[in-house]
């Protein structure tokens, strides 16, 4: 890969002079493979590295300075084709630093680029022990297993991807998969009230408001500010739930019944966390409720997001 080269020699090769426009002609590479069809994940990830020419130039890998040096013979060698090379210096910064999520994960792309399935699988695996809350090693995992035409193994770990990190590369990893086998993402939409909220939606309101004056100080006394919570949320939509199942008669309502659906899977947070526009205040829960309700989650993300086209 000619951007990968041209970004080693700037690192390493290159004078101060010289490295700032071998970092311009490695991006304009970069773009260009991609705009040819290279859909590699390390290709991606480097044109974001090369989007930001200080830290291209200044990334260290581990507080462990051998650590680091190894990881950066493993670039050398990768970028220069020779794999056994890289492999080998991962392998060895793997050792020195063993929280090194990256040596894992470069040392399984490798395997990618030879399509080794059961290597990949095995550094892969090593990166995801070191830190399962990183999206990455799923996302290249799943990409890995995709190639090898696993299209089930495949989705598993891209489920896992959008789990770990809800961001965009994880989702755009899980509709590529769900285009290439016929299916497609589609969420739950649900107004939150509505542009004409009924009564039905007054208890939304309502619970929302009591939050802000009293429930947030009560239930977050660490908190010295009050901001919008999944706690609050989810509570203040259980209340439309609520009185919408109190109703002898209910009115035709799709999007509360929608509510209604999910809160009887018990997966009503989840839709909340994943595509019910959280917010910054909701989005600081996501990581204690995925270290609680993983399963939840998955629930979610596998009943009512991965649809077969109709």
């Amino acid at each position: 890969m000619a951007g990968g080269c041209l970004w080693a020699k700037a690192r390493h090769g290159a004078t101060a002079e010289e490295a700032p426009a071998l970092l311009q002609r490695a991006r304009t590479a970069a773009l260009r493979a991609r705009e040819l069809g290279n859909k590699s994940p390390l290709l991606n990830d480097l044109i974001q590295i090369l989007n930001h020419p200080q830290n291209a130039l200044n990334q260290n890998y581990s507080a462990n300075a051998e650590a680091s040096a190894k990881m950066k013979a493993g670039e050398q060698a990768f970028a220069s084709g020779d794999y056994d090379a890289a492999l080998a210096a991962y392998s060895a910064a793997l050792k020195l630093d063993p929280k090194l999520y990256g040596a894992a994960l470069f040392a399984g792309d490798v395997c990618f680029r030879r399509k080794d399935l059961n290597c990949a699988a095995e550094w892969f695996g090593k990166a995801i022990a070191i830190d399962p809350t990183h999206q990455t090693a799923y996302r290249y995992w799943g990409d890995t297993l995709m190639g090898a035409g696993k299209m089930l193994e495949a989705r598993e770990q891209y489920i896992e991807a959008v789990i770990a990190e809800p961001s965009r590369k994880p989702w755009a990893a899980l509709a590529r998969w769900a285009q290439k086998n016929n299916c497609q993402l589609r969420a739950p939409k649900i107004d939150r009230p509505p542009a004409h909220a009924g009564e039905l939606w007054a208890p939304y309101t309502a619970t929302r408001a009591e939050w802000r004056e009293s429930l947030f100080a009560q239930n977050f006394p660490a908190e010295a500010q009050y901001r919008h919570t999944l706690a609050e949320e989810t509570a203040a939509l259980n209340a439309v739930v609520d009185a919408f199942s109190a109703l002898k008669t209910a009115p035709a309502d799709p999007q509360v019944a929608a509510l209604a659906a999910l809160k009887n899977d018990g997966v009503l947070e989840a839709w909340i966390l994943l595509n019910g526009g959280r917010d910054e205040g909701i989005a600081k829960d996501y990581a204690a409720y995925r270290a609680a309700h993983h399963d939840q989650l998955r629930a979610y993300l596998d009943r009512y997001i991965i649809r077969p086209n109709p």
